[in-house]
């Protein structure tokens, strides 16, 4: 799912960091378990 050195987070989380990570990547995953996707953004180092 992640790549290396890649974090995924849900949207919820996103909300509180969205200003130090504007430009992540939105994706929608399957999680086992889980009926519907999931939104999901790709964190990498802002440095990066």
């Amino acid at each position: 799912m992640a790549k290396l050195g890649e974090i995924l987070i849900p949207n919820e989380v996103y909300e509180g960091v969205r200003a130090d990570y504007p430009n992540a990547e939105e994706r929608m995953i399957d999680l086992k378990g889980n009926g519907e996707p999931v939104r999901v953004y790709s964190l990498v180092s802002p440095g990066d």
